[in-house]
């Protein structure tokens, strides 16, 4: 699923039943003895694979025929994540929750991403996205910058965080109205640092994800300078605005327009964020977005 490559069974193929913990006494003794994953733990991720699965047959091997109304199928996937995450067990870790949250979050972006079912997401699928994106690229940060955490990643995690950044970013160019607040600009700013920093400390042990670092923070730097120019002209304005009246300042006032155009090498280009809902190829890597 990582790599979107079909499978070659079908979930219903595959009647499996997860594997059961005894009690929670027991599986607070297994983390106590530092078991590298406790059996709680993994039945967390096996549920979350089980929807992955499920979704990813349904949008992506059922045909392309967009769904008239997905919204109802898109709150079902929503209130189905909130239940997992509202029945995470006390007894699982710090480390671990870590690891589980950053699937959550993967996921939570996943499922609201545009896909051959629902090609244009509205805009609460994509509040949902720049929400998920923004604490994944976070968490992941600050979890790299912890010399104590004792967490394993992979190449594959690094193939997500790209997947993150490049629907992190169309999310913001369609639906930035819906999106983007005064609070929130900076929340957009943070979070594309902490995607390149992500994508920079991976290089470390895979030069594959070196191109990918440098497409994400190319395309990035467009929406990083408008994002900051708004920033510093909010900070600007606001002093001045209070001390002559006294009164917040309406959001309208501190509006900065976009223009149409940006400059990539030197080159004055109509910036085309169309470009992150297409297939692209990175050796034998195939991303759909």
């Amino acid at each position: 699923m990582v790599l979107q490559r079909p499978f070659t069974f079908s979930d219903d193929s595959v009647m499996v039943e997860l594997p059961k913990v005894a009690s929670p006494d027991i599986a607070k003794r297994m983390a106590v003895r530092g078991t590298l994953t406790p059996m709680v733990a993994a039945i967390k991720l096996f549920e979350l694979r089980k929807l992955q699965s499920e979704w990813y047959q349904q949008l992506h091997l059922s045909g392309n025929v967009p769904m008239e109304n997905p919204k109802p199928f898109c709150q079902k996937r929503t209130e189905l994540l909130k239940e997992w995450l509202d029945t995470m067990p006390e007894s699982i870790n710090k480390s671990t929750k870590d690891w589980l949250y950053l699937e959550w979050y993967y996921l939570n972006v996943y499922a609201a991403a545009p896909c051959p079912k629902v090609p244009r997401p509205n805009d609460e699928a994509m509040v949902q996205i720049f929400n998920n994106c923004v604490n994944y690229a976070l968490r992941f940060r600050a979890i790299l910058q912890d010399s104590n955490a004792r967490f394993v990643y992979t190449y594959h995690d690094a193939l997500r965080t790209y997947f993150i950044g490049n629907n992190f970013l169309h999310a913001l160019w369609h639906s930035e109205d819906a999106i983007i607040s005064e609070p929130s600009i900076e929340s957009a700013i943070n979070a594309i640092k902490a995607i390149i920093f992500v994508l920079t400390s991976m290089i470390v042990r895979w030069q594959e994800v070196e191109p990918l670092r440098d497409r994400f923070r190319e395309e990035s730097s467009y929406m990083s300078k408008r994002f900051q120019q708004k920033l510093d002209l909010t900070a600007r304005v606001a002093p001045s605005a209070s001390r002559e009246t006294g009164e917040p300042i309406p959001r309208h006032q501190s509006t900065y327009e976009w223009p149409e155009f940006c400059t990539i090498a030197g080159v004055s280009q109509e910036y085309n964020p169309s470009a992150h809902i297409a297939t692209v190829d990175f050796g034998n890597v195939a991303f759909y977005r």
